[in-house]
């Protein structure tokens, strides 16, 4: 793909979550990595704000129903591991 007379290695159509992560390995790996997107140009004004901060608690997770487990190296260097699971 050529671009005002640059050129690219590659051509990414998309930045959402498959494209990003490739065309970011892909740079960092040297290539010359193009991303296009299709469609008009938004500004914030263009979202309304939607977050229910009021409902928090509703959406947190709760650690007797979700399993949790916490790892960390202690002094040694050797990692250990603590859960949140009462079984």
């Amino acid at each position: 793909m050529t671009t005002k007379n640059k050129k690219y290695d590659i051509c990414i159509i998309g930045s959402g979550a498959g494209g990003s992560p490739v065309a970011y390995t892909l740079a960092k790996a040297g290539y010359t990595v193009a991303v296009v997107e299709k469609g008009k140009w938004y500004n914030e004004s263009d979202f309304s704000k939607d977050e229910q901060l009021s409902r928090h608690d509703i959406f947190k997770s709760k650690f007797k129903d979700e399993r949790h487990v916490l790892e960390e190296p202690n002094k040694d260097g050797i990692w250990s591991k603590d859960t949140t699971s009462q079984f």
